[in-house]
């Protein structure tokens, strides 16, 4: 399993994602603003899907309908959806995976942190690669080379800068990276 979003700024986003913690709020944008942008809706995937708020399959759940003068057919049936309230949705996802950070956060010559978005009102990391790792392997330390047995194992991936390299070209966007985001590449190999 891999996951790739943008956070919010949080000291605690590895930490929390790695133990299986994820609140909509964190999501990149989420904030109220006169920008006009669209907030997440609660469920952030559409019910379709069958997964539920413990990022796992569920069952789609039919209801029963008593009979009538106008019987529905079964067909009619299976196209039924279950409408949920968002009310008693919760923002909160939770999941269960054993997962890594592709990258440490900190460089490891200097241990100066490294960004993914630097621009004049910040320089922080905002971009996630997550993959699943073997609990015992995760202690290795994020962006390390983990064997797993039946999972993914992390190759190489694209380094990451510091604050100040990135204003030694005028932070971003620049005329060599068009987005005010670094690009995140993580190589794995599915091992079974």
């Amino acid at each position: 399993m891999q996951m790739c979003f943008v956070c919010r700024k949080s000291k605690k986003i590895t930490m929390e994602q790695k133990s299986g913690q994820v609140w909509s709020h964190w999501v990149s944008g989420q904030e109220q603003s006169s920008r006009g942008q669209r907030i997440l809706s609660i469920p952030i995937w559409p019910p379709n899907l069958g997964i539920s708020q413990n990022c796992v399959y569920e069952a789609q759940q039919v209801p029963r309908v008593e009979k009538t003068d106008s019987d529905l057919t079964q067909a009619q049936l299976e196209k039924t959806e279950v409408l949920v309230s968002a009310e008693n949705m919760s923002s909160h996802l939770q999941h269960h995976f054993s997962l890594s950070s592709v990258y440490s956060h900190y460089l490891p010559d200097t241990g100066l942190p490294e960004v993914t978005t630097c621009h004049s009102q910040s320089a922080i990391t905002v971009d996630y690669i997550f993959y699943s790792a073997e609990k015992e392997d995760a202690a290795r330390g994020p962006g390390a080379e983990v064997a797993l047995v039946g999972g993914l194992k992390l190759l190489a991936r694209l380094s990451l800068l510091t604050e100040q390299d990135l204003w030694t070209v005028n932070g971003l966007p620049n005329e060599h990276n068009s987005s005010d985001h670094l690009p995140l590449l993580a190589k794995f190999r599915l091992e079974l």
